[in-house]
């Protein structure tokens, strides 16, 4: 399967695809793809499925576009995002890409008020959100295919929670692109408090709150980025084999070892260092 293109078209098409990652996020789908769909610009929606428990076919289904395309992977028993959203983009097919959460809705006006012009791209931000729950928009990420896709994604060292989308934004700036930013009137998230439910956060941290687990887990993976080489496009992403079932279903199976492992005693320095900053 190649990185840059769906394997089953022969050139990107004209338009937007909206492209997702879930693990167990049925109850977020069914209150924010009713709000992806009506956008004319939008011509596909690819949602990746990792190994949930509460399937969403039969939603998604239910629906009845034949935008959507989901794309199951099984047998994945650890949720890791960066995996997802890579896999998800791989599996697009227009020239411009908007990687959506789930749990943000998607306003009329969207695209109007944010032309994505050869040079830029857009994404949310959280230094200047007006509370606490609009800084979950800042992982939203609206660009061209060959700009994401230059860069080599998303770091697929960072296996859990948070600075995926800044190492990912970092990279595209130092690459020449613009940064804008979204008007934040036009996008909502979803408040909830599962951010880390169902990654293999650092279980060291004694403690079942969210927002903490969150906060420790985004120093680390930062710590990770310090410490490791710049991802780029000479690293590989997780390899899958596709088959697709129908136009709207495919089945994605990981088709070799990850070739991104994480060294044993490198974590342990980027754990040690988050743990000093955070606490101490």
């Amino acid at each position: 399967m190649t990185d840059e293109l769906n394997p089953f078209t022969s050139e990107p098409i004209d338009g937007i695809s909206i492209f997702t990652g879930v693990k167990n996020r049925r109850g977020m789908l069914e209150q924010t793809l009713p709000t992806w769909l009506p956008h004319e610009e939008v011509k596909e929606i690819v949602v990746v499925d990792w190994s949930s428990d509460d399937d969403p076919g039969e939603f998604i289904k239910s629906l009845q576009s034949p935008k959507i395309i989901l794309a199951k992977v099984p047998d994945q028993p650890k949720w890791s995002q960066t995996l997802a959203f890579n896999l998800a983009a791989r599996l697009t097919s227009s020239k411009v890409l908007l990687k959506m959460d789930a749990d943000v809705k998607l306003f009329p006006g969207f695209f109007t008020s944010h032309p994505v012009e050869t040079g830029r791209f857009y994404t949310g931000d959280w230094r200047t959100a007006r509370d606490e729950n609009e800084k979950h928009l800042n992982g939203i990420c609206y660009l061209h295919r060959h700009d994401f896709f230059k860069v080599n994604g998303y770091n697929e060292r960072l296996k859990t929670y948070a600075w995926d989308d800044i190492d990912l934004y970092t990279r595209l700036e130092k690459s020449g692109l613009q940064h804008h930013y979204f008007n934040p009137d036009l996008l909502h998230h979803i408040e909830h408090g599962q951010r880390t439910a169902f990654h293999d956060y650092m279980r060291f941290l004694k403690t079942d709150h969210d927002m903490e687990r969150a906060l420790l887990n985004s120093l680390i993976n930062r710590f990770i980025v310090e410490l490791t080489a710049g991802w780029s496009r000479n690293d590989s992403m997780l390899p899958f084999s596709v088959e697709a079932i129908s136009p709207d279903l495919v089945i994605c199976r990981q088709s070799g070892e990850d070739p991104n492992p994480l060294d044993p005693e490198l974590m342990r320095k980027a754990e040690s260092k988050a743990i000093i900053e955070r606490f101490f």
